[in-house]
This record gives structure tokens, sequence and C-alpha cells, in this order.
């Protein structure tokens, strides 16, 4: 049985809504277009790999720093106090709004400065392990 392209259409919006592909679909009529929404809860592909990104450099950093060869003192700031407190507040966040990158690229910067600092310590730990 052929589908006709009218069918054809509608299922795919339906399949992309199912797949969480689609946030919303647009229908117009008489020049006024309704928004039907999709399932918001779901994060975008980029947004997922940035957050599991961060977090796991953050377990690196602190797994390695509980190395005793680094012989880290105790003294303020303190990597492995700030480190699970950012990473508790920050699943927070997101757990509350999936959606938060999306909405507020401060806190995408963020993220990706504390990937660039968790890469900058575990650069530096390793040059200071490699030199014990």
């Amino acid at each position: 049985m052929a589908v006709s392209g009218f069918a054809s259409s509608i299922l795919n919006k339906i399949h992309e809504i199912v797949s969480g592909g689609a946030v919303s679909i647009l229908h117009s009529y008489n020049g006024r277009s309704d928004t039907v929404a999709g399932p918001s809860n779901m994060m975008q592909i980029q947004d997922r790999r940035l957050v599991e990104k961060t977090f796991k450099l953050m377990d690196t950093v602190v797994k390695h720093c509980q190395q005793p060869r680094l012989n880290l003192k105790n003294s303020p700031p303190f990597i492995l106090d700030i480190l699970p407190d950012t990473y508790h507040q920050l699943s927070t966040i997101i757990s509350k709004n999936p959606n938060v990158l999306k909405d507020n690229t401060y806190l995408v910067l963020f993220l990706e400065n504390v990937q660039s600092k968790c890469k900058q310590v575990l650069i530096l730990m390793f040059s200071l392990l490699y030199f014990l």
C-alpha cells in the first residue's frame, strides 16, 4: 500500500516526537501558528556530551588528587573540597531543568572553563608524577 506525501510527513513527525528528536511542531492554520510541545525533559545531544565530559574530567581529577604520591596539602582552596561540591550543585541544576544549557550560555561557558581547568590540573599532576 502506497503512503501519500502528507501521511508520510505526519508519520515522520510522529517518529521524531517519539524518539525525542523534535522539541516542537509548528502548525499553520489561517496565518497563525500553534506550537505543540514534544518531550521537553530530554537534553540535546551536544549538551549531554558537554555535561558528561565535564563530570568525567572532574571525577578523574578527584581520583588523581587522592594519590598519596602527590602529597597534596589541605590548604584553601582545596580541590578535593571544591570539586565534589561543584559536581553536586551542577547535577542539581541539570536534574531540575535538563534544558538549562540551551537557555543559559553562561552555564555552557562555565562548563567549558571547568573542563579547561581540569585538563590543566591533570597535565600538572602528570608532569609532577613524572618527576617524582
